[in-house]
């Protein structure tokens, strides 16, 4: 799956159809945000979790479910709830994630659980890439073809602010719960 959508990535930037993307194919993120048709956030059920038989129909199946099928599609059957973000709140989302963490704040712990429940969609002529995010142990999970320039969420207020935009857009999915 990781071939193909580089192979894709890389056929979509010698069209000139991406820009920002460097030599290995991958799209960095800030330009991600300039090129994407539509930015979405969802959250979604557990990604460990027993295929359901409507995944099984589509051809997902056993563990470790997947947010994007192998069309690069998203896995519909996983999703809980979802907002399309508009320009305002496009800009707002980019300026938490690539807010550049000052001296003198408090760095974000982080811990080992990684069980995903949010996620940010950034769809480009059909194709599906994305950042996977668990604020419970403050970690994030890049889909392949996108590449950071920088750290994300490097401190402990960033992931406040992330969350609260979250919670903010009515995505709140296990977010309430911790």
């Amino acid at each position: 799956m990781k071939c193909k959508i580089s192979s894709l990535l890389l056929a979509l930037s010698s069209s000139s159809l991406m820009h920002g993307q460097d030599k290995s194919g991958q799209m960095a993120l800030r330009p991600l945000f300039q090129t994407a048709d539509s930015i979405v956030i969802l959250s979604h059920q557990d990604l460990n979790l027993r295929a359901t038989k409507e995944e099984m129909k589509q051809g997902i199946g056993g563990y470790n479910r997947h947010i994007v099928d192998d069309a690069y599609q998203l896995n519909e059957c996983i999703v809980v709830e979802r907002a399309a973000l508009d320009q305002q709140a496009t800009i707002t989302l980019k300026e938490i994630l690539m807010r550049q963490k000052r001296d003198d704040e408090v760095p974000a712990d982080k811990a080992s659980c990684f069980l995903p429940h949010e996620t940010i969609l950034f769809y480009r002529q059909g194709i599906c890439a994305y950042i996977d995010i668990c604020f419970g142990c403050r970690r994030y999970e890049l889909s392949t073809g996108i590449h950071l320039e920088a750290e994300l969420l490097q401190a402990s207020s960033d992931w406040t602010l992330l969350e609260a935009f979250f919670i903010r857009h009515q995505v709140s999915y296990e977010i309430d719960i911790r």
